[in-house]
């Protein structure tokens, strides 16, 4: 899975665009290099576009490991509300697999949405 920041739209969120095939490794990879950019600050809305990820291989037991990864940057992430963006079904039951299982706990308020637009209204009341 590849992932880039778009740090323009601050300080209302961050926007973070994902695209293709997730690995546990990728996942770390993307909270870590998200809380050491140095435009990150602590509390800072996500938005997190994953309409171009794709999840079909990506096991359901993994979700437990990707809430853990998130929770050791959970300090760093502080607890900015996060929209989701997903496509599809498979992409809506992931997300709020991960809302379910702690999410919310790491970030505070979680939203998922099929349109972007969506999102930031959601964001902006927040």
């Amino acid at each position: 899975m590849k992932f880039e920041f778009d740090f323009s739209t601050l300080p209302d969120y961050v926007l973070i665009m994902t695209k293709g095939e997730p690995s546990m490794e990728e996942i770390e990879s993307l909270f870590q290099t998200l809380v050491e950019s140095p435009q990150w600050k602590p509390g800072t809305k996500q938005l997190y576009d994953h309409r171009k990820s794709f999840l079909k291989n990506f096991p359901a037991e993994c979700m437990h490991g990707m809430v853990n990864i998130a929770k050791k940057c959970s300090e760093k992430l502080g607890k900015g509300a996060c929209a989701l963006v997903v496509k599809g079904d498979l992409g809506y039951g992931f997300a709020r697999m991960y809302q379910m299982m702690g999410g919310e706990r790491v970030h505070g308020p979680i939203g998922i949405f099929y349109s972007i637009e969506e999102a930031i209204e959601w964001l902006k009341n927040q």
